[in-house]
C-alpha cells in the first residue's frame, strides 16, 4: 500500500513538473529589437558626449577624494583652471590642508558640481533611451561611490 501512495505522489509531482515545463515552452519568446530601428549616428554621438561627461565626473570624483583625505599632516597642492567671462583661463595653485574653511568651501562646491553632473548624466541616459530608438538598456553599476570607501580608509590612518 505504501508503494502505491509513493507512486501516486511521485506521479503527481512529475505531472506538475511536466505542466510547468509545458507552460514555459508555450510562452512567447522575447522579441529582440529591430536593428534597423537604431539611429546609429545619433546614438554614437550621444555616447561619445556621455563618455566625455563620465571622464569629467571621474576627475571630479578624484578631486573630491583628494580634498576629503587631506588634513594638516597630509597636504596636497592642486592646480585649478578658471575661465572668466571673456573666455580666458587663469591657472591657480591651491594648497589643501583642511586647516581653514577654504578647503571645506571648495569641497562643498565640488560636491554640488558632482550632483549636477550626475543628474545631467542620468538625463542624457534617459534621453538616449527614449529618443534614439534604443529599446532595451542594460546598466552596470560602476564605483562612483568609491569616495565613501576612500574616505573611510583615510580616517583609519
Amino acid at each position: 500500500m505504501e508503494f502505491f501512495v509513493y507512486l501516486l505522489i511521485v506521479g503527481a509531482v512529475a505531472k506538475k513538473l511536466h505542466d510547468f515545463r509545458q507552460s514555459l515552452d508555450d510562452r512567447e519568446p522575447e522579441q529582440s529589437p529591430d536593428p534597423d530601428s537604431l539611429k546609429f549616428v545619433s546614438v554614437y554621438a550621444k555616447v561619445r558626449e556621455m563618455n566625455k561627461s563620465v571622464d569629467e565626473l571621474e576627475k571630479l570624483e578624484q578631486f573630491i577624494t583628494d580634498i576629503q583625505c587631506c588634513d594638516e599632516t597630509h597636504m596636497k597642492a592642486v592646480q585649478i583652471e578658471v575661465s572668466n567671462a571673456v573666455g580666458e583661463n587663469s591657472t591657480h595653485q591651491i594648497l589643501i590642508d583642511r586647516s581653514d574653511g577654504h578647503s571645506d568651501r571648495l569641497l562643498a562646491i565640488a560636491l554640488d558640481e558632482r550632483r549636477k553632473m550626475r543628474t545631467d548624466l542620468l538625463s542624457e541616459i534617459k534621453d538616449l533611451y527614449l529618443s534614439n530608438g534604443v529599446t532595451k538598456a542594460e546598466t552596470k553599476t560602476i564605483a562612483l561611490t568609491r569616495n565613501k570607501d576612500v574616505r573611510e580608509g583615510c580616517n583609519n590612518d
